[in-house]
């Protein structure tokens, strides 16, 4: 398989539809997924967004089960890595997210391995935020979830967001981000960052090295 990039990362993926389960890992660089799914290269900012060739399209009609969108309909359970900071110091977990899409839904369940503990609802969410508020609430006091979520400069776009994979980060206009403070001047930073080719959109659960913790003295739209 080509992947994207040289600084990537790749997790495994189990996906299961009316057709059986396949076992593979799926290549991220923060930004954009990529996996080959039986014998298909499928591409996409998250899941419910995978995309094929136009090449490609009838063997994946007979492959998938599809809506007519050409959405993928099945169960994806990925395992991600998640950094967390426990006082001083910077540990990992290990986070389990099933995106359920099948029969139309848009379903979430998580749990994370961390510590040697098991933390996790029975809830059903429809966005991965919601996933990581509830996450971060769970973890034992001292413990801070440090991915692009939690990072002052990251933000959603007030009309609306996908479940996951639609975190604008702003970090190519730090000059910029000190100064929004509603959704109008948001919505203007939105725009001026694609106008001037510096948008980038993130996954939640990512972290690059310009990450700096929000700590509530800068405005943004999101509920982290």
């Amino acid at each position: 398989m080509q992947i994207m990039t040289k600084d990537i990362f790749s997790f495994p993926v189990i996906f299961t539809d009316d057709y059986g389960t396949n076992d593979v890992l799926c290549y991220s660089n923060g930004y954009s997924l990529q996996l080959e799914l039986r014998g298909i290269r499928l591409t996409g900012t998250s899941f419910n967004l995978l995309s094929f060739s136009d090449g490609d399209r009838q063997k994946a009609l007979a492959t998938f089960v599809m809506d007519k969108f050409d959405t993928i309909e099945g169960l994806f359970c990925v395992k991600l890595p998640l950094s967390i900071q426990k006082d001083t110091v910077m540990t990992s977990g290990v986070l389990l997210l099933n995106f359920d899409y099948r029969n139309e839904k848009n379903d979430i369940t998580f749990s994370l391995e961390y510590n040697n503990q098991t933390y996790g609802t029975t809830g059903v969410f429809s966005f991965v935020e919601d996933v990581l508020i509830t996450l971060q609430k769970l973890l034992p006091e001292g413990c801070r979830l440090r991915c692009c979520m939690s990072c002052r400069f990251s933000s959603y776009h007030p009309v609306g967001n996908n479940d996951f994979g639609a975190l604008a980060c702003f970090r190519l206009m730090k000059g910029d981000v000190v100064t929004v403070d509603d959704k109008h001047s948001l919505m203007d930073l939105w725009d001026k960052s694609i106008k001037e080719n510096k948008h980038i959109t993130v996954q939640e659960t990512f972290i690059c090295p310009e990450y700096d913790e929000n700590t509530g003295a800068v405005w943004m739209y999101k509920s982290f």
